[in-house]
């Protein structure tokens, strides 16, 4: 069989596989940039499980499902790799607005996220002002 032929099935086919692998990697990356303590190896691939079941829609999507890791793990990367026609900082602006905006819905039980989120904006805004990326 071709899936060559039918992109649909193939993303459905990798979807899991993708979504672990790219959370497994964005745990890395966070933690080194950071220094924040994500747990080990096995907690980190517990938490990924639940995070992909959620996408799929078997268990309800926390907020924390949503930032951690991926919107930081995909924050990290926007700024070292930029498509043609990609505006680095306006997509930065948009997390930035988004980050204010459900901090004060998600009170003092996740300001761990958000401070470490804070810590990957500074860093991305440096590495955007290093590259010499328009603003």
């Amino acid at each position: 069989y071709d899936l060559s032929h039918n992109v649909d099935h193939l993303v459905n086919l990798l979807y899991t596989a993708v979504i672990q692998d790219a959370a497994l990697v964005a745990f890395s990356m966070i933690a080194h940039d950071t220094r924040a303590d994500f747990g080990d190896k096995q907690e980190q691939a517990e938490y990924v499980g639940r995070l992909v079941a959620a996408l799929e829609g078997r268990i309800p999507l926390a907020l924390e499902h949503v930032y951690v890791p991926l919107i930081m793990g995909g924050m990290q990367l926007a700024a070292r790799v930029i498509l043609p026609a990609e505006k680095p900082w306006d997509s930065l602006d948009q997390l930035k607005e988004a980050h204010s905006g459900r901090e004060s819905l998600a009170g003092a039980a996740f300001r761990e996220v958000f401070g470490i989120l804070d810590k990957l904006i500074e860093k991305t805004e440096r590495v955007l002002w290093e590259m010499r990326i328009p603003r």
